[in-house]
């Protein structure tokens, strides 16, 4: 049943020309990454690729919070962190931290994918180039947007023990 709801999402998410339609699936999709079990699943039915490009700029901003919500979820799992480097999410996050101030919710979210992904090696070297951007974020109106990105700007930073 699982299996046959994440292929119909997936379907909706990857086609579909009806904004509201496409924001709902993904809404649904934000929900069942949340839920614990779910994130391999998720992951094994193709769904990472459909979410990354709704990050861009020209999507409507419901619909990409929700999709950088999915993927906050799924980058907290070992498989959804390699999945979302393997697919290219470094250049739309960087890419969603330059939308509008207000748009506080979906800011967070990226935050905190950054963080989730710069626990691993390759995700953390990618994320270099957003020094400058999460120190200016440290500074911003909201005190969690301040919080989330002095923690992303820890993550990117870390230096493995050793070297």
């Amino acid at each position: 049943m699982r299996e046959e709801m994440l292929s119909i999402l997936a379907r909706v998410m990857n086609s579909t020309v009806d904004e509201s339609l496409l924001d709902a699936a993904t809404h649904v999709m934000s929900l069942l990454c949340s839920e614990p079990g779910t994130k391999k699943d998720v992951i094994r039915a193709g769904i990472v690729p459909i979410l990354i490009p709704l990050l861009k700029n020209h999507v409507q901003v419901d619909t990409k919070t929700a999709a950088a919500a999915a993927l906050m979820h799924l980058s907290i799992d070992v498989l959804g962190k390699s999945e979302c480097i393997k697919f290219g999410i470094s250049r739309y996050l960087i890419e969603g931290l330059e939308v509008q101030a207000d748009h506080e919710k979906f800011i967070l979210n990226c935050l905190q994918c950054i963080s989730n992904i710069a626990e691993n090696n390759e995700g953390r070297i990618q994320f270099h180039v957003l020094e400058q951007k999460l120190e200016i974020l440290t500074y911003h109106t909201s005190a969690l947007i301040q919080h989330e990105a002095a923690l992303a700007l820890r993550s990117i930073r870390f230096k493995v023990v050793g070297k």
